[in-house]
């Protein structure tokens, strides 16, 4: 799974937002902290879940469960303004 091109991402390490580009998919801004910034820059090439979810694992000093759960939080609410390729 991938990041669609048209959607762009800007922000700090704690704060990050993202928006349509071409305003098709989604007409509206998602906002999130610094986890988010960091699976959203990982979708920006192909990637998996497991390979979000090692990544945090080895980003942070989280347990397996809390990484599977905000990865597959942020995931859902990708999928749901069809971010996702």
């Amino acid at each position: 799974m991938k990041l669609k091109d048209n959607f762009v991402t800007f922000g700090s390490d704690e704060n990050v937002m993202m928006v349509s580009a071409d305003g098709k998919d989604f007409s509206g801004v998602l906002k999130g902290n610094g986890t988010v910034g960091f699976i959203l820059s990982l979708l920006k090439t192909e990637t998996s879940r497991e390979n979000i979810v090692s990544s945090l694992l080895g980003e942070y000093e989280v347990s397996r469960e809390i990484a599977e759960q905000d990865t597959d939080r942020v995931l859902e609410t990708l999928r749901s303004i069809n971010a996702l390729e």
